[in-house]
C-alpha cells in the first residue's frame, strides 16, 4: 500500500469544510494534482457531504467516516455515515444501476457523479465502497 488514511467529521457543513480541505492537502502533498487524484478528491467530497446531508441528515452528534487506500494499481474508498443506509432512503434504487438519473434532479446527482467516475460503486447499508483503477 502507497497511501493510507482514516478520519472522520461530524455531520455539519462547517465541519466537513476542514476535514475536506485536509484530505485534499494530504493528496496533493503524497500525489500531487494528476488526474485521478482529481477525481478522488472530488468522490470523496461529493460522498462526505452525501453522508451529512442525507444520511445522518445534518445531526450535528452523528459522524461520516473516511477510509481511503491507495494501492499501485487500485484505489479503494469507503464513506460511512451513522443513517439508516442509502437503500433505506427514497430514490437511492435509480443510484444502484436499477434505474437512470434525472439530470435535472438536485436528488442524486451527487451519487451519479461518484458512479460515473468511479470503476466500481457499491452500497453497503450506510456505507458506499468505491475502486478506482490505477494505470
Amino acid at each position: 500500500m502507497e497511501f493510507s488514511y482514516e478520519g472522520f467529521c461530524r455531520s455539519t457543513l462547517e465541519s466537513a469544510q476542514p476535514f475536506l480541505l485536509n484530505i485534499t492537502s494530504l493528496l496533493n502533498q503524497n500525489f500531487g494534482m494528476d488526474e485521478l487524484m482529481r477525481d478522488v478528491r472530488l468522490i470523496i467530497s461529493e460522498l462526505v457531504v452525501n453522508s451529512a446531508m442525507h444520511g445522518n441528515r445534518g445531526n450535528c452528534d452523528k459522524r461520516v467516516y473516511v477510509r481511503l487506500c491507495v494501492y499501485p494499481s487500485k484505489i479503494l474508498i469507503d464513506v460511512e455515515d451513522e443513517g439508516q443506509g442509502v437503500m433505506n432512503r427514497r430514490g437511492a434504487y435509480r443510484m444502484a444501476g436499477k434505474g437512470t438519473c434525472d439530470d435535472l434532479s438536485e436528488s442524486g446527482r451527487g451519487l451519479e457523479i461518484v458512479r460515473m467516475l468511479s470503476d466500481r460503486m457499491e452500497f453497503l447499508g450506510n456505507r458506499v465502497h468505491v475502486e478506482l483503477t490505477r494505470n
